[in-house]
């Protein structure tokens, strides 16, 4: 006997929640490194360490709570937020002195990217299953 196929949206749930934590792995880690980079690693001259900690973390630091509780939307616009951070980000593979801390930059910013669209993704087709269950 052959078992019934699985439904496109089989296993949504899932995958969102994985998609949600490595979302919020991925930003508690590009928040560890901004604050790594520029305590430790790099201050900067003209501003306070924390006053330039404040500048670079703050934005992203505004999206944490709804990472936590998970909400789409608010995944989406953090995702615009980090084109901002990439496009900052990508001269810093050029710099000899900043290669490494690039690289990590990049990275992140793209896996976090990655993960908040997935997790926008499969939460709308989890959605739409849950809808379609209770018609």
């Amino acid at each position: 006997m052959a078992a019934p196929p699985l439904s496109r949206t089989a296993g949504c749930g899932n995958r969102s929640r994985i998609a949600q934590q490595t979302a919020l792995c991925c930003l508690l880690a590009l928040l560890a490194l901004f604050a790594l980079q520029t305590l430790w690693l790099d201050p900067p001259t003209a501003l306070p360490p924390a006053v330039a900690l404040a500048i670079q973390a703050l934005p992203l630091l505004t999206f944490l709570p709804s990472a936590i509780k998970g909400s789409p939307r608010s995944m989406v616009w953090l995702c615009f937020v980090l084109l901002l951070y990439f496009i900052v980000a990508v001269p810093h593979l050029f710099l000899p002195a900043m290669l490494l801390f690039g690289i990590l930059e990049v990275t992140l910013i793209t896996l976090l990217f990655v993960a908040a669209m997935l997790f926008v993704r499969w939460h709308r087709h989890e959605r739409t299953a849950a809808d379609q269950e209770d018609d």
